[in-house]
């Protein structure tokens, strides 16, 4: 048990008990609206430090990095039990869509018909009207890139509600294998179900987990461009400065996931995982050319 994390849940829990001493004396006085204000600020506040000695117990019952501060231990903890709880659910979906994958597809074909039939793209082709697989086939095109270049140049500039009702976060670019990389809009739901997904998969079937140690990963980054609105342009595990603080988990300092060029990304992912005395075991081993 770490010592810290125990001690600041102790003050934690030592605070939300001041606080409700204060929030009882308050309660004493004549009720104003000055009063009522400062009971519920008060009992905000209460709730929030209880929760926060909680967490920190149990984070003090876990396998920590040394070089978590009280801060990222807890922004690292929230980050991957929350997404770790979201993957489970989702692995769960997943063998439930599995027994019979056809409806599956099905049904997650309709529900992007519907939330997205009031878009642009919707209304053009009558999205509204499909309501089967049938009639998708019947009333809609097969398509090839070219079909929604168009309307992926109105999302570059900015426009809303084109082809997809959640907010495009990001347009991933295609390896390009086979000619021009085709940009594919993203939003930051498929980001973070993806990465969830993978928590999900780890914390089922690798018994010794531990979420709150630092983890080993190699990553070249790739060349990332902006939109005329400021919309990344990139592959979809390229890392861009709006995201980097979401790598508190790994040896690496975020910075160190911006590198484009391969000989010091090497370098530097190693550098920081060598002085490390304990690591999780490394993550996908990831390359982005």
């Amino acid at each position: 048990m770490d010592r810290k994390y125990t001690a600041a849940g102790v003050i934690c829990f030592l605070i939300s008990f001041l606080l409700s001493r204060a929030a009882v004396q308050c309660l004493a006085l004549e009720w104003t609206t000055t009063g009522i204000i400062a009971v519920f600020i008060i009992g905000v506040l209460i709730i929030a430090s209880f929760l926060l000695g909680v967490i920190y117990l149990f984070i003090s019952t876990r396998r920590v990095s040394k070089y978590h501060t009280l801060f990222s231990a807890l922004a690292c903890f929230m980050f991957k039990y929350y997404l770790s709880y979201i993957g489970k659910r989702r692995l769960v979906e997943l063998r439930r869509g599995c027994v019979d994958s056809r409806s599956t597809q099905e049904d997650r074909l309709q529900l992007i018909m519907s939330k997205n039939k009031n878009t642009d793209y919707g209304r053009k082709f009558n999205l509204k009207d499909i309501h089967s697989l049938k009639d998708f086939q019947s009333k809609h095109p097969l398509t090839q890139y070219d079909h929604y270049k168009q309307f992926i140049q109105r999302v570059a500039k900015g426009e809303k509600n084109v082809m997809t009702v959640e907010p495009v976060t990001r347009l991933v670019l295609t390896s390009g294998t086979t000619g021009l990389g085709k940009q594919i809009p993203q939003d930051i739901n498929q980001m973070y179900n993806a990465h969830a997904t993978t928590l999900g998969i780890q914390s089922e079937f690798f018994s010794n987990f531990q979420p709150l140690n630092k983890e080993f990963r190699i990553h070249c980054n790739s060349k990332i461009r902006e939109s005329e609105a400021g919309i990344t342009i990139a592959a979809g595990a390229a890392v861009d400065r709006r995201i980097k603080s979401l790598l508190i988990a790994y040896s690496t300092p975020p910075d160190g996931f911006l590198i484009e060029n391969i000989q010091d990304a090497f370098y530097v992912h190693f550098l920081f995982a060598l002085r490390r005395e304990s690591l999780a075991r490394p993550s996908l081993f990831l390359l982005v050319s």
